[in-house]
């Protein structure tokens, strides 16, 4: 065994992962540990430790980019090669209490340590942004996922509730990917709503019927079926409304998971990821029921924290509303979308657009676009 089929770790604590999910949400889920991972490291040297840390970064770029390759695209190289420099946490912890550590074949390679190593969210945004990659934030989409396996006659659907080699894929490339994927419980109320001959056919009406009592914000359904020596997949990717599909096709069944959870982190990333090539705009949002300060400094907070935004100011203080200016780092159709994975803000109107004469004493430009929102006080 050779050290590099051994470096990488998913420790428990990156993604919990709804995979039995019993009490279902409307509201997206919020992925913690986004910029921190564990690796294998054989000792403290400089040069290890410089391994570690780049080991590190390929599993957060992966998450964070939804992209597993990107770490060796050209115009990221040279992020990827500073990945120190990107370092604002890391600690050794033992191996001797981990049982998942991997058993290597020599003394040389058997590790020695773990790394933990956690890297300074804003400053590697920046860094992706400013090569043009998508920053994917930690709200994300749930997805359930509706998957009928069909090998040499026998037909099997996977559940969230029963141990299978098909869940344990679907769980790690959650964590990999940092998607929070629903597998469904397929008890008597499932199985009565949808059979597997409804998702080989891709029922498209069914699929929806079926999943609504989950509640999630997206719905993939996945067919996989040994022909000869290869797993044929077909994908159907439900999101508002819109139906995406496409195919695959690999030797080991494996694979094919990989290959069409990947599809799906595509199509997220083009959907909800920013790139640092869009052109900064001015939004205006009215939130209205803010009665107290506490209510105030939160709803700034929690604007100010979105990956669309790039800054956060209060242009006017009303009763029960405030007005606040962002410059955000795309459309205001992307705000619309991070907005709408989180239940803090319900929309309260249709975007309007203000004339330049209410909005020249602050901006002193054209046209901006302002949108109008309830504060959920729970």
């Amino acid at each position: 065994m050779s050290i590099s089929d051994w470096v990488r770790l998913y420790p428990a604590w990156l993604l919990s992962v709804a995979i039995w999910m019993l009490s279902p949400s409307v509201e997206a889920a919020r992925v913690e540990g986004m910029y921190e991972a564990e690796v294998y490291v054989r000792d403290q040297s400089g040069d290890e430790r410089i391994r570690g840390f780049r080991l590190a970064m390929d599993d957060v770029l992966t998450r964070v980019t939804g992209d597993s390759a990107v770490s060796i695209r050209d115009e990221i190289v040279p992020v990827y090669r500073r990945a120190q420099a990107f370092v604002e946490e890391y600690r050794y912890l033992p191996v001797e209490t981990d049982k998942t550590a991997p058993q290597a074949e020599t003394v040389e390679e058997a590790p020695g340590f773990r790394l933990y190593v956690r890297f300074a969210e804003l400053n590697l945004n920046a860094a992706l942004r400013e090569k043009g990659i998508p920053v994917w934030g930690s709200d994300r989409p749930d997805v359930l996922v509706w998957l009928a396996i069909e090998d040499r006659g026998q037909r099997t659907l996977v559940s969230g509730l029963e141990k299978s080699a098909a869940r344990q894929e679907l769980a790690l490339q959650a964590q990999e990917k940092a998607l929070p994927l629903v597998l469904p419980r397929l008890d008597k109320t499932d199985r009565q709503a949808l059979s597997f001959i409804d998702i080989r056919g891709g029922f498209i009406d069914k699929i929806r019927a079926a999943s609504a009592r989950y509640e999630t914000n997206v719905v993939l359904a996945g067919h996989l079926a040994l022909s000869g020596r290869s797993w044929l997949g077909r994908w159907w990717l439900i999101d508002s409304g819109q139906v995406k599909y496409w195919q695959s096709s690999h030797v080991d069944i494996n694979t094919s998971i990989v290959s069409g959870i990947e599809g799906l982190s595509r199509i997220l990333v083009d959907q909800y990821a920013l790139g640092g090539t869009e052109a900064t705009t001015s939004l205006y949002v009215e939130v209205d029921q803010i009665r107290t300060l506490d209510q105030y400094a939160d709803v700034l907070q929690y604007l100010a924290a979105l990956p669309v935004v790039s800054r956060a100011d209060v242009h006017q203080v009303a009763p029960q509303r405030t007005t606040y200016l962002l410059t955000l780092n795309g459309r205001p159709a992307d705000f619309e979308r991070a907005v709408a994975l989180n239940s803090k803000l319900q929309k309260a109107a249709e975007a309007v657009s203000a004339d330049r004469k209410n909005l020249n004493q602050i901006s002193g430009t054209g046209t901006s676009t302002i949108l109008h929102y309830r504060l959920n006080v729970r």
